[in-house]
């Protein structure tokens, strides 16, 4: 199951890492306690960072992929757990990204542990966010509707992608206050960094346009770009069309693309629900969903 906590799980103290626990939200405790009552086992990936030497490559499509698939291979080597070979994944918001480019390669890279991969919820999903970043500048504007929890993520893709790609010398077209914020973006969890972050305008990051660095535009593409072709077992997507954190036309964009890819898709559309409360919203047409797709 891929997750949506977003930051790394850690801070700096003293030259020392300290590691920060939290408990599950209510949401969160409601959510994974419905499927464990349906009879499935959780499997919960961290991410490459994520208590692990380096930065949490985040929005990263096969490193994340790589992470939730090794997980469950993992888990089933643990011949002490009843573990059935069928497997799904699930996620929501930056889980939910990885849950789908996780499903475009959950075969392959499963491929000779004798698992059965049947199919993917997703919720909440950002996809083409590689297109917005990439018209990062001064005098960059963001989708209409968002939160500020935009400045946050802004200052996540900056932090991870100056050290996927440091020979882009993405520090050059950063500003003091760029720099400021993805080293704090290093160190500190979604909620603390979106504190820190307060009134800030990710324009204000940028002192120049990142297209002005040769070969930025690909390399966002392979760092952050999801396939919309080669899927093998069915998606589901979900989006709260309240949602102010991922664009809520990014999850239908997703659905059309992969459909004309070749894959089979439901999209469900919930009215009142934001981008968490989809999560549960959900819930209603996603049970009965994984229940097909295992029983094929």
């Amino acid at each position: 199951m891929a997750g949506d906590r977003v930051g790394p799980r850690h801070r700096r103290a003293g030259g020392r890492l300290r590691p920060i626990g939290e408990p599950r939200s209510a949401r969160d405790r409601e959510y994974l306690g419905h499927w464990l009552a349906q009879g499935y086992a959780i499997v919960a990936s961290d991410y490459a960072g994520l208590g692990t030497p380096g930065l949490m490559s985040y929005l990263n499509s096969v490193s994340t992929a790589h992470n939730v698939v090794d997980s469950v291979v993992a888990a089933h080597g643990d011949r002490s757990l009843p573990l059935a070979k069928k497997w799904a994944i699930v996620g929501q918001s930056q889980g939910g990204a990885a849950a789908v480019n996780s499903a475009r390669h959950a075969t392959a890279f499963s491929a000779g542990s004798g698992l059965d991969y049947r199919g993917v919820v997703s919720t909440g999903t950002p996809f083409r966010i590689e297109e917005i970043v990439k018209k990062a500048g001064p005098s960059m504007k963001l989708p209409g509707g968002l939160s500020s929890a935009a400045t946050a993520y802004t200052a996540y893709i900056v932090a991870a992608f100056r050290e996927a790609e440091p020979q882009l010398d993405v520090n050059s077209v950063l500003t003091p206050a760029g720099k400021a914020a993805a080293a704090k973006a290093e160190v500190q969890c979604y909620a603390q960094l979106s504190e820190s972050l307060t009134g800030a305008d990710p324009s204000g990051f940028f002192s120049r346009d990142l297209s002005t660095l040769p070969g930025s535009g690909a390399a966002l593409d392979e760092y952050m770009g999801t396939p919309t072709t080669g899927y093998d077992r069915p998606v589901f997507l979900g989006v709260g069309l309240k949602d102010k954190d991922v664009p809520v036309q990014s999850s239908i964009a997703l659905a059309a693309a992969l459909r004309k890819g070749g894959a089979t898709v439901e999209l469900h559309q919930y009215p009142d629900a934001d981008h968490s409360g989809a999560v549960l919203e959900s819930m209603k047409d996603s049970t009965p969903f994984l229940a097909r797709v295992f029983a094929r």
